[in-house]
């Protein structure tokens, strides 16, 4: 869940451990105000790191993919 301060631009990006950009999970205009997202991940299992943006500032999450 996200809590936007104001409005902007979102995007969520899913990154292996290099740092490679794997997959746009997400990108668009949202408004102030509390967001819940819900990702679809296309990868292989292994450990990535999911970077959600909003043009000010960026949070990174760990994720561990196991099918």
């Amino acid at each position: 869940e996200l809590n936007m301060t104001q409005a902007a631009t979102m995007t969520a990006t899913l990154e292996d451990l290099t740092g490679r950009q794997i997959q746009t999970l997400f990108r668009s205009n949202l408004t102030m105000g509390k967001h819940a997202l819900r990702l679809q991940l296309q990868a292989v299992p292994g450990i990535y790191f999911l970077r959600i943006s909003d043009g000010v500032g960026s949070r990174t999450e760990k994720v561990v993919v196991n099918w």
